[in-house]
């Protein structure tokens, strides 16, 4: 069977097509994560944390680091390279986790990203600065990591 175009049809249609989308649009919606973002420098290390969140369940994190190379203490690209690569490797090969480093001329940038719906917390565990209780495994808490982090130091970003 064709389809015929009439003078009524493409008016149905689009009032079809558009309800599609709006439909798929707000399914989309309602799938997206809030994000909540805390901030940190110290000894020159800038620190920028970004929680993918539902609710109080924490679904994803990256982490953003400018590390100048004053503050390793190092002056060069090579020299911040020797020091960092043998850290830098410990990442890899872990399921969930995510990590690079770029080195500037006079500082390094780290992202590092966690999705903790696929993360190998056995091997995660070891890796330093990874800190997890007994029951991570059943989720990640945006309020406790919040009262971890507020008590480290970090503030909440505001918009």
């Amino acid at each position: 069977m064709m389809f015929k175009p009439s003078h009524s049809s493409p008016n149905r249609f689009t009032w079809l097509l558009l309800g599609v989308l709006v439909f798929l649009v707000g399914c989309s919606k309602s799938d997206a994560l809030e994000t909540t973002v805390f901030e940190s420098k110290d000894g020159g290390v800038q620190t920028v944390l970004t929680y993918y969140h539902s609710g109080d369940d924490v679904k994803k994190q990256t982490a953003d680091n400018v590390i100048p190379y004053a503050s390793i203490p190092v002056e060069t690209k090579e020299e911040a390279q020797e020091i960092l690569e043998p850290f830098v490797t410990q990442f890899k090969g872990i399921k969930g986790i995510t990590h690079e480093m770029t080195y500037n001329d006079d500082h390094a940038v780290e992202h590092l990203e966690i999705d903790y719906e696929t993360l190998d917390f056995d091997k995660a565990r070891s890796l330093p600065g990874m800190t997890f209780d007994e029951n991570s495994e059943n989720g990640i808490s945006l309020e406790k990591s919040r009262d971890l982090l507020e008590q480290n130091g970090y503030t909440e970003k505001t918009e």
